[in-house]
């Protein structure tokens, strides 16, 4: 029995290494079958086959859900993009590190591009170590990302994979070569397609170009034509030389869309060898040595000795500014940044050329032994402006980009943006714990008439006009409130939702309403407006990774204000909530029996309408409470006569006898005469019984239109 535990023991590690190289057999097995497909042109069937493998293995398998979420995004299967979202976290679902090795490596170096140095360098750390925290971090990373708050879809994800189909279709690599070596790929990764499309154009330098440029340039020197004759033919021959490669990429990126310090242009030069490398700028398609001594011939440095023996007025000008020069004219009209940019080089160009030019008496003194290094004094002076302009706009452009985020959702800009509004108000619920009712508001209404007009010419599921609202909207669209708190790491971690009902009448939000308990946790709060298309009719808005009945979201993170002592002995009172057309016969869905006005603002000629509720009141021996309510209006101009004969110095006093410690009203006041004009609402609060006073108040606006407010349901 000893010997055979023995054995047994020894054998275990075998057996398990068997068994997980079973496991990546069958994984590989899956893959295949389901390739095989794809090459009898059956992506159905191949997306069939590898959903299949997921029920039929005992653990997931990162490669699998690679490639189905891959084949997915690469066909542009938008039917299937919630199911690869599901497959992609199910490959990510388990904590067997040596099987999915070489899909973790590679879906890492898929990332790198979109997630910051440190990020990186700790997956690469975690799978070094073979540490199977790795999966949890890659799905935090993306749930981090999610800007919808939706746990079973996730557009940023879905619109990665599509920019990785983009590059591998336009910037794939040879077979030792993947496409993320292309360093277009690294900032289609990271903003997607750029403004303007890919502008590929060829800068290369006409023969004509030099000679128009050179003319104006000597003749506004005052140099002789056979100074620029000479000069225009020299520089033609040295910029042939010169000149390489000049097919470029430039891309374009505004600031408001990156977040960056100024506007991104991006240059990428084709190489002898059909590959791009990325530029800072056109300089770098100008060589050092096209500056510098050298670039002129002996027989132009020989005619600028003649020009300087005879005291005429010279003239030079290397190939290197030359090229320069012409290189950003090119793009004038592209850009005014290049305009700009030419502009100051003929001012520079104006300057240098009066200032180095060397004086008569130093030419008389030294001409006799002038020799190429005197002429040079005039060209060094050349090449280190064209160099030091070159190191600018390089420091320049790569500022520019380092200052943009390291990555944006351009499926986000898809969506309408709806605006959305926080507002809180300090109570305790029925346990007399710290709440907040929190309204959200919104105004789905441009986001709608979007869609609406977005919508395919064909489609003929949806008839009616949006304009007269002969269309049943209520039947197309629906809204919800969506309150989500994400943890202290961006995480998701708990969410509520509130069906709204869309108001179209003008400038009168949408609202729904949260009782929000006090968060003590370092947690952020976000709410969001969504907006669906029931009938999710074809629209442009679907060229995204959105799901395809999303037509309008709006999100905002809002902070909780200080709440006010809750303690048991104390006497507490909730913040006022007010509004007007106070209703007391609303139906059960109603909170608050009147219109509230999140906004403060009260129609001219209605009576103001304030909820207000009070807690730990003392109570007598049958349990009754008994407390007063002293309230005020003011104005600008002083206290108001508001109650007429009821009026007491322009004050109210209202008595209040209540079975229980904690009382809530909703109480109608006459202000229908008040003026339009600011006022200052304050309730002063006393119990009868302890002595102990509170006091609450609120400000509020009388207009003559009432342009806000909004009828509430609970959550």
């Amino acid at each position: 029995m000893k010997y055979l535990i023995l054995s047994l023991y020894i054998l275990a590690p075998l057996f398990a290494h068997a068994q997980s190289s079973g496991l990546q057999q069958n994984c590989e097995t899956w893959i295949e079958k389901g390739q095989k497909a794809i090459i009898n042109q059956e992506a159905g069937k191949a997306l069939d086959i590898w959903a299949d493998a997921r029920t039929q293995l005992n653990e997931p398998c990162l490669a699998i859900a690679v490639e189905y979420i891959r084949l997915v995004t690469e066909q542009n299967l938008k039917p299937y993009y919630e199911l690869a979202f599901s497959m992609y976290n199910w490959g990510l679902s388990t904590d067997n590190i040596e099987r999915n090795e070489i899909a973790l490596e590679r879906e890492i170096e898929h990332l790198k591009p979109i997630a910051e140095l440190e990020e990186y360098r700790h997956w690469q750390s975690l799978l070094a170590d073979k540490n199977p925290a790795l999966f949890s971090e890659l799905r935090n990373f993306w749930a981090r990302k999610n800007y919808i708050p939706d746990s079973n879809y996730n557009p940023r994800l879905l619109e990665h994979w599509e920019r990785l189909a983009y590059i591998n279709r336009n910037f794939s690599g040879d077979e030792t070569t993947s496409s993320l070596n292309d360093p277009r790929s690294v900032i289609y990764l990271r903003f997607g397609e750029p403004d303007n499309g890919r502008q590929i154009m060829d800068l290369s330098i006409q023969p004509e170009e030099i000679d128009r440029f050179v003319s104006e340039w000597v003749a506004m020197q005052g140099g002789s034509p056979l100074r620029a004759q000479t000069l225009i033919g020299n520089i033609t021959d040295r910029i042939s030389e010169f000149e390489k490669q000049t097919e470029i990429e430039m891309w374009r990126y505004h600031s408001s869309r990156v977040n960056s310090m100024r506007d991104l242009t991006l240059f990428f030069q084709k190489q002898d060898d059909g590959s791009y490398q990325r530029i800072s700028t056109l300089h770098h398609l100008v060589p050092r040595r096209a500056y510098g001594r050298q670039s002129l011939s002996r027989a132009a440095r020989e005619t600028y000795k003649q020009e300087q023996h005879s005291a005429q007025s010279p003239v030079s000008i290397t190939p290197g500014l030359v090229m320069q020069y012409l290189y950003h004219a090119k793009l004038r009209s592209v850009d005014p940044y290049f305009s700009n940019r030419t502009t100051l080089m003929e001012d520079q160009f104006y300057r240098f050329s009066e200032n180095v030019s060397l004086p008569p008496s130093f030419v008389a003194d030294v001409i006799e032994d002038y020799s190429d290094e005197q002429v040079e004094l005039v060209l060094i002076s050349s090449a280190y402006f064209g160099e030091e302009l070159h190191f600018r706009d390089r420091f320049r452009a790569e500022r520019y980009l380092a200052s943009a985020e390291t990555e944006i959702s351009t499926s986000r800009e898809y969506l309408p943006e709806i605006p959305v509004e926080v507002f809180q108000y300090r109570m305790l619920d029925q346990n007399n714990r710290p709440v907040y009712a929190t309204f959200v508001e919104s105004n789905p209404i441009p986001a709608m008439y979007a869609d609406y007009s977005s919508w395919s010419i064909n489609n003929v599921a949806i008839e009616g006009d949006f304009n007269t609202m002969e269309l049943d909207y209520r039947e197309v669209y629906s809204l919800k409130h969506i309150l989500q708190r994400r943890d202290a790491e961006g995480l998701p971690v708990g969410i509520t939702e509130h069906e709204s009902v869309i108001i179209t009448e003008s400038d009168t939000p949408s609202t729904s309403v949260f009782m929000i308990p006090l968060i003590t946790e370092p947690v952020k709060q976000f709410v969001y407006a969504h907006l669906d298309n029931n009938l999710s009719p074809e629209s442009r808005m679907l060229a995204s990774a959105n799901p395809v009945q999303l037509r309008g979201l709006g999100v905002k993170e809002f902070i909780q204000p200080p709440h006010f002592d809750a303690g048991p002995n104390i006497l507490s009172a909730s913040d006022l909530i007010i509004g007007h057309s106070r209703d007391l016969e609303a139906s059960d869905g109603m909170y608050f029996p009147f219109i509230v006005s999140n906004q403060k603002m009260i129609p001219y000629g209605e009576n103001l309408a304030v909820h207000f509720e009070v807690y730990h009141l003392d109570t007598d021996e049958l349990g009754f409470s008994r407390f007063e309510v002293d309230y005020s209006i003011t104005s600008r101009s002083g206290f108001l006569n508001l109650f007429r004969r009821e009026a007491i110095d322009g004050r109210m006093n209202l008595s209040f006898e209540h079975m229980g410690s904690r009382f809530a009203e909703s109480l109608e006041l006459v202000t229908e005469d008040l003026q339009p004009d600011t006022y200052q609402l304050e309730f002063k609060i006393r119990d009868l019984i302890s002595g102990q006073s509170v006091m609450r108040s609120v400000q509020f606006m009388v207009n003559i239109q009432d342009n806000n407010y909004s009828i509430t349901s609970i959550e």
